[in-house]
C-alpha cells in the first residue's frame, strides 16, 4: 500500500461541517488515487513550517511513516506572519524547518514533495498582485533544487488560474460570497485564502497535472 502524509496549513486540511463550505484540496484527493493509496491527513489551520514542528505535530508522523511512504509539504501562508511562533525567514528558518521534513522522509526511503502556497485572490483591477506571498515560493524552488526533491510550483499555477477566470468568476473559488448563502455565515464572507470545493478541485486538477509529469508519483493516480 502506499501511504501519502500530508502536513501543511488551512488550504489542505479536513474540515467539517461546522465550517461549510470551507474545505481543504486533501478532502477530495482520494477521487484521483488509485485505490491502495491512502492519505494521512495532519495539516491544520493556521500552522506554518516552524510552528508545526515546534508544537510537535510532525511527531504522529513520524509514528506512522514507513519505508517508501510519500510525504506532501506545503507551508507558507503562516511563515509570513509576524509573531514568533510562526515567523519565518523564507531563505533562512523557512527552509530550515522545510529541510527537517524532507531530510526524515528520505531517512525512511520516503519520496518528499514541495508544493508551494495556493495563490491569493487579491486582484489589482484585473490582474492579481504580484507576489502576494513574497519570497517564500522561490526560496522553497531553490531548496527543491538544493534537496533534489519534486516541487510543485502550486503558486504559479493558481495564479495563472485564478487571473483568466477573472475577479468575478474566481471568487467561486474562494470563501467569498453574499449573504444568506450558507447557514454558517448568514453574513457572508469575503475570504480570499481558504477554499470551497470548487477551488478545492482546481487546485487538485492542477496538481495531479503536474504529479503525472514524474513516474513516482503518476503511479498513484488513477
Amino acid at each position: 500500500m502506499n501511504n501519502i502524509f500530508l502536513i501543511g496549513d488551512s488550504t489542505c486540511q479536513t474540515n467539517d461541517e461546522s465550517t461549510f463550505p470551507q474545505v481543504g484540496w486533501r478532502q477530495f484527493f482520494e477521487e484521483y488515487l488509485k485505490n491502495p493509496a491512502k492519505v494521512h491527513n495532519f495539516a491544520k489551520n493556521g500552522r506554518s513550517s516552524k510552528s508545526f514542528f515546534e508544537e510537535h505535530r510532525f511527531d504522529s508522523v513520524i509514528e506512522k511513516f514507513t519505508d517508501g511512504d510519500f510525504l506532501f509539504i506545503q507551508f507558507g501562508h503562516n511563515d509570513e506572519k509576524e509573531d514568533k511562533e510562526r515567523k519565518t525567514e523564507p531563505f533562512g528558518t523557512y527552509k530550515d524547518y522545510l529541510s527537517k521534513y524532507i531530510d526524515f522522509a528520505k531517512s525512511k526511503n520516503g519520496t518528499p514533495v514541495l508544493l508551494s502556497s495556493i495563490y491569493r485572490r487579491k486582484f489589482v483591477g484585473d490582474k492579481l498582485e504580484n507576489n502576494n506571498h513574497g519570497k517564500f515560493p522561490e526560496a522553497m524552488k531553490e531548496l527543491a533544487m538544493e534537496k533534489d526533491v519534486i516541487f510543485i510550483d502550486l503558486c504559479s499555477l493558481t495564479k495563472e488560474k485564478i487571473e483568466n477566470e477573472g475577479p468575478e468568476r474566481s471568487k467561486e473559488y474562494f470563501m467569498n460570497f453574499k449573504s444568506g448563502e450558507y447557514p454558517n455565515y448568514p453574513e457572508g464572507k469575503e475570504d480570499d485564502t481558504h477554499l470551497r470545493e470548487k477551488g478545492a478541485r482546481m487546485v487538485l486538477e492542477l496538481l495531479t497535472n503536474e504529479m503525472r509529469k514524474y513516474p513516482e508519483l503518476n503511479k498513484l493516480l488513477k
